[in-house]
């Protein structure tokens, strides 16, 4: 299984989580994971083979897992996770923070609605996670990537 994993890059915080997860996932359970911050394009300033290489990461992965922390999705995060639905790509959210984010009447979902129903459309899933423990985080993923 190819998995594209898609979150926010731009903080220590966030490359480090980032890291941290997908090292687990790589090491635990042998997935074949694209991190957009660990491709020699995402080191350099070429927009352009930025642009191309993740669009790549999208069309080769079967799933993507995103991470959607923070007041807002991630603008990056929201157009790979679109592009995959577009793609008939399976979705998996990931949500560590516990911040209500969408109201509509008296439904609140913890994150857009557009990014919620894209991902249950697609057969994936929303994970929300307010531990401690990455090993417990990536179980949950192997979980539902494995649809349980």
């Amino acid at each position: 299984m190819k998995i594209y994993f898609a979150g926010p890059l731009f903080s220590l915080a966030e490359r480090a989580f980032n890291s941290k997860l997908v090292g687990i996932l790589r090491e635990k359970y042998n997935y074949e994971i694209f991190l957009p911050q660990e491709s020699k394009e995402n080191k350099n300033s070429d927009t352009m083979s930025i642009f191309l290489s993740d669009e790549k990461g999208v069309k080769d992965c079967d799933v993507i897992v995103a991470v959607i922390d923070g007041a807002d999705a991630d603008s990056g995060t929201c157009w790979e996770f679109g592009f995959a639905y577009a793609l008939g790509k399976k979705l998996i959210i990931i949500r560590t923070g516990f911040r209500v984010l969408e109201r509509w009447n008296s439904f609140q979902r913890p994150i857009n609605l557009m990014m919620y129903e894209s991902a249950i459309k697609s057969g994936g899933r929303v994970i929300e996670y307010y531990g401690k423990n990455f090993d417990e985080l990536a179980t949950l993923i192997k979980e539902k990537l494995e649809n349980k």
